[in-house]
């Protein structure tokens, strides 16, 4: 039986603001919610093994020659590399007082309440998982895989020569990814034998120790895993402009980084132009900045509003669509 805190479970105080005072279920604006549409643009592929990834790559090319009649074929081989992409487990625990759902509120509302918690849950790990899509760092933070900056995070790294350097010091600094998401490329993980995507399990009701005042609490308890990883097989199908400094962008390009310039560098730094679905990263002031440069500069044939099927207005750039991520950083550090 572990700890309660006011952290954990609903207390009073959260309770006033679940109900009207007629006992109906009060309506959420859900102000926490973020623009984080990245998960939807991953492939996802089950992986060879239930705690990791094995990728192989090749490292070299065999070596070839011309010869001449009569003289001897030297034999060659190319050369491989193995590395295990890591599968971290994302977790969340919801613990609702039974008596207080069941005394407030009817069967329906009951069940509202704890779809309208689920949604919380549910938009927190994806915050995360999209935050460690970016940013993660096993190497800093065991429990988490790895993610796109650790990947590309050096001027003279093996990626080096996918990156943009924007010029930025300090650390308000922000990126733009383009990615090609592709199956056998830059993809998702889940483990092997398991299940893609979050998965949400009601354990029922659930007796807790309260240890502040002895005894036990009923609660409603329902479980969210996620387990989930980041593969990047061929880190040719990604780009990055690196160190963009926030505080020097402008509209008239004046001061800072040429935005659409900086889009069309990323572009001719991918391999395979045709192979996987191509998708700028960014966050939305960035985004926002992007398009007042293309008005300034008559550049609206480059950068596009196109409405797609739902009726939702996106912003394409040399023909390739933006996604726009708040879990963007804007407080970067430089990388050199």
């Amino acid at each position: 039986m572990g700890t309660v805190l006011s952290t954990e479970y609903m207390t009073l105080a959260d309770w006033a603001t679940v109900f009207e005072p007629d006992g109906t279920l009060k309506e959420i604006v859900e102000i926490m919610n973020e623009s984080n549409n990245l998960i939807g643009q991953v492939p996802w592929r089950e992986a060879n093994g239930v705690f990791g990834h094995r990728l192989t790559v090749r490292s070299a090319l065999p070596a070839v020659s011309f010869r001449r009649f009569n003289r001897g074929i030297i034999a060659t081989k190319s050369a491989r590399k193995e590395e295990t992409v890591e599968i971290a487990h994302l977790t969340g625990l919801s613990l609702v007082d039974k008596d207080k759902v069941d005394r407030y509120g009817p069967a329906d509302a009951r069940a509202k309440y704890r779809a309208q918690e689920d949604a919380a849950f549910i938009e927190a790990e994806t915050q995360k998982a999209v935050t460690t899509f970016l940013y993660g760092n096993s190497a800093v933070n065991p429990d988490e895989f790895t993610g796109l900056s650790a990947k590309f995070g050096s001027l003279s790294g093996s990626t080096a020569g996918q990156i943009v350097n924007a010029g930025g010091f300090g650390s308000d600094n922000t990126s733009i990814w383009l990615v090609h998401w592709h199956p056998n490329d830059v993809y998702g993980v889940f483990p092997r034998g398991g299940r893609a995507g979050l998965d949400t399990e009601d354990l029922g009701i659930q007796l807790v120790a309260d240890t502040a005042n002895g005894g036990y609490i009923p609660l409603y308890a329902t479980k969210f895993d996620w387990t989930l990883g980041l593969a990047v097989a061929d880190y040719r199908q990604v780009a990055v402009a690196r160190n963009i400094d926030v505080s020097d962008l402008s509209a008239d390009i004046s001061t800072g980084a040429d935005l659409i310039d900086t889009c069309l560098q990323l572009i001719h730094k991918i391999n395979q132009q045709g192979r996987g679905r191509p998708t700028f990263l960014m966050h939305r002031d960035t985004l926002a900045m992007l398009n007042r440069q293309a008005v300034n500069k008559s550049a609206t044939d480059r950068v596009r509003q196109v409405r797609g099927e739902n009726g939702v207005l996106r912003t394409e750039v040399f023909g390739i669509p933006v996604v726009t991520l708040d879990r963007m950083s804007k407080t970067e550090a430089a990388i050199s």
